[in-house]
């Protein structure tokens, strides 16, 4: 069965016969191939340009890159940096000891803490 038509009907008899439009010719154009030369040529001019691009990216970036380092130098040379000898220190014994530790408590002077706030109390009221 063909789908492109439309099924035809019998016209009863007492109705007038109407014509059915006839389908549109669409003229159908043929895509002629190029020749393989072309297309290789096309490639290359693409592969071409792409590396060209690339190129100008690199160069732009190396360029910028090169003034930010110029700017964080401000006009200075250089400097190369000299690593001193590694000396290893020996060990020191603890000093925090339970004799040492008694030492500095027993320094502590806990007996002008009054003192030590009325300046602060002066302070405070001439606010």
């Amino acid at each position: 069965m063909d789908n492109n038509n439309p099924p035809t009907q019998t016209p009863e008899v007492n109705t007038p016969q109407t014509s059915i439009p006839a389908q549109p010719v669409v003229p159908q154009v043929q895509v002629s191939e190029t020749p393989t030369g072309d297309s290789k040529k096309m490639i290359i001019l693409l592969v071409a340009g792409m590396v060209v691009i690339a190129l100008l990216v690199g160069g732009i970036y190396f360029f910028l890159s090169m003034q930010q380092e110029g700017k964080s130098n401000n006009g200075q040379s250089t400097e190369t940096v000299v690593k001193a000898p590694v000396v290893k220190a020996t060990p020191v014994p603890p000093v925090d000891t339970v004799d040492a530790l008694d030492k500095d408590l027993n320094a502590v002077n806990v007996d002008t803490t009054d003192a030590d706030f009325t300046q602060i109390d002066q302070d405070l009221q001439q606010l």
